[in-house]
C-alpha cells in the first residue's frame, strides 16, 4: 500500500473535522497528524518485518508436514499416478 503525503493530511483532516464539533480544527488537525502519521510509521515497519521473515517451508506443500507427505503417498499407491490413470 503506498501512504503519500496527501493521503496522510486528508485522513487527518478528516479525522480532525470529526472531532472538532464547532470548535476550532487547528489543534484538532494537529493531534489528528500526529495519531495518524504514527500508524502510518507503524504500518510500514510491519510491513518491512513481514517481508523480512524467512521461508519456513522451502520444500513445499508435499513434503513439509510428515503426515501429509504419508497421505499423498498412500493416496498414490491406492489409485496411482495421474499419468497412470489417463492411461499415458
Amino acid at each position: 500500500m503506498t501512504i503519500d503525503r496527501r493521503l496522510i493530511f486528508t485522513l487527518a483532516w478528516k479525522r480532525a473535522r470529526s472531532m472538532a464539533d464547532g470548535q476550532p480544527v487547528r489543534p484538532f488537525f494537529a493531534a489528528a497528524l500526529r495519531a495518524v502519521w504514527a500508524l502510518a510509521k507503524a504500518t510500514v515497519v510491519a510491513e518491512a518485518g513481514v517481508k523480512a521473515r524467512p521461508v519456513i517451508n522451502p520444500a513445499g506443500w508435499e513434503r513439509g508436514n510428515v503426515h501429509r507427505a504419508r497421505a499423498v503417498a498412500n493416496y498414490n499407491a491406492r489409485l496411482g499416478s495421474y499419468t497412470g490413470y489417463a492411461g499415458w
